[in-house]
């Protein structure tokens, strides 16, 4: 039985060895007669670069209230600016569209310094290709503006700190939208701004302001969007030393909601190993209010095929899916000391801990913050979509399929 799961697994390491390439032009691979028993589980069209996307919309950088010409840019066509991608496919479509997909501005024409934050806010665009995007009739991107300068936290000089957004990640539930958005820097004044008068944002605000707050906001017809809700900050004890929570993402299972985010490895959070950063699990039973610290769990990967290559490499951003009883994690992974990515891995587990990382890298350099979702699914297999963000501001859309007889021979 070992030796049989074994087979089942180098069969897989090498199709994805051929199968994975750089993001220039991506070729659909041959499964060559060899692989015997491969070539009954997995599809020889797994991983097909189908090209890049196409985005006709603005980034806005100003405040709410504002009006300057000067922070509106076109990011349409051919002038990638696009970071932090998500997507829920809708097979019969909703609201006349198959794909919504929410990202944030930047990189590319607006840049990844100075007043490039201001534009990394949540942005909701539709599609029925997957490649070319519009924003949806009535609503107005961004979804939240950037947090005033003027109610930012003083830096060591008395000057007022810029908070952003960044990192958005959804799901799709009981017919509602639920958006999730990391704040860096956004002080308990900003907040109050755009927080709803709910017992939760009195009870969450009523601390000191936190490094980071994950928020959420709320939609059915993913225009008109719910005040804003704290779900948890980095604040003791949902982080023990005001954790980075970096790029959370949240999966349906069940009745619960589950996140993962990436946090730096200080030594201290009980983490035993020499990564640069580890992967945390948190479970809410309403969607806000998510286990501290001491109450998650450290995500474990059998496997971390990046340290082949760099010993510096951890996870840096992540996206997670969760499908037919099986979750995935797709990791950029990177020297996080140098808060960037480089590679783009995917894992795989059966009880969201333990994850098993496919052993070649999806993309291998200038990679950033991507994601899957699900397009189908069968008895036989479940396939995917995939949108690549790349360090250039770039999209490209691919699309690729797991035999479920293959996972099952591997994690049961």
């Amino acid at each position: 039985m070992r030796l049989r799961r074994y087979r089942c697994f180098l069969v897989l390491c090498l199709f994805w060895t051929a199968c994975s390439k750089e993001e220039t032009e991506v070729k659909p691979p041959v499964v060559e007669e060899s692989m015997g028993e491969g070539q009954e589980i997995v599809s020889s069209h797994i991983f097909k670069d189908l090209g890049s996307m196409d985005i006709a919309v603005e980034a806005n950088g100003n405040y709410w209230g504002g009006n300057d010409f000067g922070l509106i840019k076109d990011i349409s066509g051919k002038r990638y600016s696009y970071c932090h991608p998500d997507v829920e496919y809708f097979a019969n479509g909703l609201y006349g569209y198959k794909y919504w997909m929410v990202f944030t501005p930047y990189f590319g024409q607006v840049g990844s310094s100075g007043n490039a934050i201001l534009y990394e806010n949540p942005t909701v665009v539709v599609s029925n290709d997957a490649l070319h995007w519009t924003v949806p009739f009535g609503l107005m991107n961004p979804i939240q503006r950037p947090p005033m300068k003027e109610d930012g936290e003083l830096d060591d000089s008395q000057n007022r700190r810029q908070g952003y957004w960044s990192d958005v990640d959804w799901i799709y539930h009981n017919g509602i939208f639920e958006l999730y958005y990391r704040g860096n820097g956004v002080s308990q004044k900003s907040l109050e701004r755009i927080c709803s008068n709910s017992s939760n944002n009195t009870r969450k605000l009523s601390g000191k302001s936190a490094g980071r707050n994950i928020i959420r906001q709320t939609s059915v017809d993913g225009i008109k969007w719910s005040p804003v809700e704290i779900a948890f900050t980095s604040n003791y004890p949902t982080t023990l030393f005001d954790n980075h929570v970096l790029s959370p993402s949240f999966v349906q299972v069940g009745d619960n909601i589950i996140s993962y985010e990436v946090d730096f490895n200080t030594g201290k959070e009980g983490y035993k190993e020499n990564d640069g950063s580890f992967v945390l699990q948190r479970i809410s039973k309403n969607g806000l209010d998510f286990t501290d610290f001491k109450e998650s769990k450290i995500v474990h990967f059998v496997n971390k095929p990046w340290t082949s290559g760099d010993k510096n490499y951890s996870p840096w951003h992540l996206h997670a899916c969760y499908r037919d009883g099986y979750y995935f994690l797709t990791l950029a992974v990177g020297d996080v000391k140098r808060y960037t990515s480089e590679e783009l891995y995917l894992a795989f587990s059966k009880d969201g801990v333990n994850f098993n990382v496919f052993p070649k890298a999806i993309v291998t350099s200038n990679v950033y913050r991507s994601s899957i979702f699900p397009t189908g699914d069968s008895n036989e297999k479940m396939d995917f979509g995939a949108v690549i963000g790349l360090r250039t501001g770039e999209f490209k859309y691919r699309k690729f399929s797991i035999k479920k007889q293959l996972l099952r021979k591997l994690v049961g």
